[in-house]
């Protein structure tokens, strides 16, 4: 497997878990406010991760596996049954775009959550991607999670590209699963013109997420934590 980078303990990614975080290489998205551009654009050296876990296994409880996108990795079934068999629980972060992949580890009993990024309306995602991403895979990844009953939440980054119709109509996407309205902050995005413009302002995110109609359960994601909302 591909990795970039590691985080030996983290107690924020994974909500009520301290995790070991991989951050695995390569995307096939380019969404211009992805906060990893040296990730996505190849240009981190692979990094032998597995000796960083061994230290801190006894203090953790979960492995976090993100990216980049993480279900473009060969190995990753092999890698997340291996962590189960070390004890650990595993989530999987992604955007979604490899239905059969999660269907396999769903089925393979190796995963215990997902957060999965709906990231556009359904009719703009290759525009507001910038891939060749079919949104009908994104579709068929929260039907699985909605079926499986494993534990999953679906977020959405409020980048400078969406407006609030547009953020309206992603949350009727995620109807009946938990969603998390997450914050833009500017800085070291793929595209560097998203590094001058404004952080997501605290008070309408909080407003249009206590306004959207669809999801069971909606949280706000900011730097102080997540909120829930109702």
């Amino acid at each position: 497997m591909e990795v970039g980078k590691v985080v030996p303990q983290d107690f924020h990614i994974w909500e009520g878990h301290a995790s070991f975080v991989i951050f695995t290489i390569g995307c096939n998205m380019q969404c211009p406010y992805c906060f990893v551009p040296d990730l996505v654009r190849h240009r981190v050296s692979k990094l032998d991760w597995f000796p960083k876990l061994r230290p801190v296994i006894h203090s953790i409880d979960s492995v976090v596996i993100t990216g980049g996108e993480p279900l473009m990795q060969k190995y990753l079934p092999v890698v997340c049954k291996k962590l189960k068999l070390e004890g650990l629980k595993v989530r999987i972060e992604t955007n979604g775009s490899k239905p059969d992949v999660l269907k396999s580890l769903i089925r393979m009993k190796v995963i215990d959550s997902v957060a999965l990024d709906v990231k556009a309306p359904f009719g703009d995602y290759q525009a507001l991607t910038n891939s060749q991403v079919s949104p009908e895979n994104v579709k068929k990844s929260i039907g699985l999670l909605q079926e499986s009953g494993i534990e999953h939440e679906l977020r959405t980054t409020w980048s400078p590209n969406l407006t609030e119709e547009q953020i309206a109509e992603i949350a009727k996407q995620c109807s009946g699963s938990t969603w998390v309205l997450q914050e833009f902050k500017p800085g070291g995005c793929l595209d560097a013109s998203y590094d001058s413009k404004e952080q997501t302002n605290y008070e309408k995110l909080k407003s249009l997420a206590s306004r959207v109609t669809g999801p069971a359960r909606v949280l706000i994601k900011t730097g102080k934590g997540e909120e829930l909302i109702r």
